[in-house]
């Protein structure tokens, strides 16, 4: 049995026209939302993106690390990293997953998520399959 979902999550996933339980699950103790209702949030807040920073690229050892700043139309403005290395990624597009990662991060970071202790299903592998207790959220 999961967590329960705090009423604040649900609040603030609603006020973006989303559904907690098609749009998150809970890990092991962490709520984990998905890539796609990151994007949701991010159109409804009006979230742009400047050009990604890299930080670091190997692309022969699969390595990217990439920090991106994100604006929210508020004029709210965060910055975060999104990291792909072997360790922590199997597909074989280091690059755009760790954009992903270090966006969805701001995402959440700006919908005031991070706080009650959401994270992107692109952050991490074992985030990947979803093992949904309709009943907990």
């Amino acid at each position: 049995m999961g967590s329960k979902l705090k009423p604040e999550i649900a609040k603030i996933l609603k006020s973006f026209g989303l559904d907690p339980r098609e749009s998150l699950w809970d890990c092991h103790g962490s709520w984990v939302l998905l890539h796609k209702a990151c994007q949701t949030i991010q159109h409804r807040l009006g979230i742009v993106f400047s050009e990604p920073k890299v930080l670091h690229m190997d692309l022969d050892k699969k390595q990217v690390v990439f920090q991106v700043m994100g604006h929210g139309k508020d004029g709210v403005t965060r910055y975060d990293i999104g990291e792909a290395m072997p360790s922590n990624n199997k597909n074989a597009y280091p690059c755009a997953m760790a954009l992903k990662r270090a966006e969805d991060k701001v995402i959440i970071h700006l919908a005031k998520l991070r706080e009650h202790g959401v994270y992107s299903s692109e952050e991490a592998e074992e985030f990947k399959s979803p093992k949904v207790d309709k009943e907990d959220t």
